[in-house]
């Protein structure tokens, strides 16, 4: 699991104010979740806009390095990322605070790997499940999970019961999900209708006159 490094600084003013001032000197409100207390943070775009990118694929932990507590080793997870609807530039970012040692519940992405046999003989890979959620502990969180596709013939599928993962992991979705499958591609005739309409079956009454 990779640690990624990330330069934050406490925010002395909460709420809508103190988010919009933040955005102001060019910085990203956001929120530490703990155990014992929540803590406002701001970060400089630039910085969660680089760890963002370093974590795109997959998940990783961040080591948080704040001013005025840098003595403390202080995990986090990213929990909820918010975008501007037109920009799509980070508005606000959710931090849970972690020891290595518990139990947390992450999203970690699934990537589908190699070319189904079905594939080959024209069929078409349909990926269904981008990501599973995971119960297990935060050092063990896979930035992601490899599923290979390679033996799918048409009109198979993988299921999240055919995933193999450490017995410790708790999958939370339900087993018969569907994550990925080869489905044969739509004909593109369809069947003609007989020639002068539908015969009336044998025996049938006569239309009253």
């Amino acid at each position: 699991m990779d640690t990624v490094r990330i330069n934050v600084s406490k925010r002395e003013l909460r709420g809508k104010g103190g988010a919009r001032a933040s955005r102001r000197a060019g910085r990203v409100p956001g929120i530490l979740y703990g155990p014992d207390e929540n803590v406002a943070l701001a970060v400089d775009h630039q910085e969660l806009d680089r760890v963002l990118r370093s974590v795109s694929s997959g998940n990783a932990i961040l080591d948080l390095e704040m001013e005025g507590r840098e003595s403390e080793d202080i995990k986090a997870i990213i929990k909820e990322v918010q975008r501007h609807p037109v920009t799509e530039a980070v508005v606000h970012f959710d931090l849970e605070h972690i020891r290595m040692d518990q139990r947390v519940r992450v999203h970690v992405p699934l990537h589908l790997i190699g070319t189904p046999a079905g594939v080959k003989e024209g069929g078409i890979l349909e990926h269904l499940a981008r990501d599973i959620e995971l119960d297990c502990v935060a050092a063990k969180i896979p930035a992601s999970i490899d599923v290979d596709v390679t033996n799918l013939e048409r009109n198979d599928s993988i299921h999240v019961r055919d995933l193999a993962l450490d017995p410790d992991m708790h999958i939370m979705n339900p087993p018969d999900q569907v994550i990925a499958m080869v489905v044969s591609p739509a004909t593109e005739t369809e069947e003609k209708p007989a020639e002068g309409g539908a015969t009336p079956a044998s025996g049938a009454a006569a239309p009253a006159e």
